[in-house]
């Protein structure tokens, strides 16, 4: 099997059933700044493997950072349904949507985040006197 920088190199595009090859390229896409082509990557990663959690996530990234926070919420809530141990997923929800003004929400995501050991998590909870343990 051929590996990613393979293709890279090569120029030619991963194998169409290699999920794992488009979400390592489309973060790399997204780390270059590159966002049209990153999320054009990430969704076909998520097409091949729609339990790809990690593709829904970096797509809820670069939806953040395009403004668009709702539907930033929408993939970050996709990455926590196929992964519900996924704690940067509902860490970045619960920032999402606290920026939304939906605070019950955001506080649930951010207790979650924090139960599965994300420190920044627990340090917020702590910070504002909300108990997540």
């Amino acid at each position: 099997s051929t590996s990613l920088w393979g293709y890279v190199v090569a120029g030619f595009p991963p194998k169409p059933d290699y999920s794992d090859a488009y979400l390592n390229l489309g973060v790399s896409y997204a780390q270059e700044k590159r966002l049209r082509e990153a999320r054009a990557i990430l969704e076909k990663a998520a097409e091949i493997d729609p339990t790809n959690a990690e593709a829904f996530y970096n797509l809820g990234v670069i939806s953040y950072s395009e403004g668009n926070r709702e539907g930033a919420v929408g993939l970050y809530q996709r990455a926590t349904s196929v992964d519900p141990h996924h704690a940067k997923a509902f860490y970045n929800l619960a920032v999402t949507l606290d920026e939304l003004g939906r605070n019950d929400q955001a506080i649930a995501a951010m207790v979650h985040a924090a139960r599965l050991g994300l420190t920044a998590a627990q340090e917020q909870l702590d910070s504002h006197g909300i108990p997540w343990k």
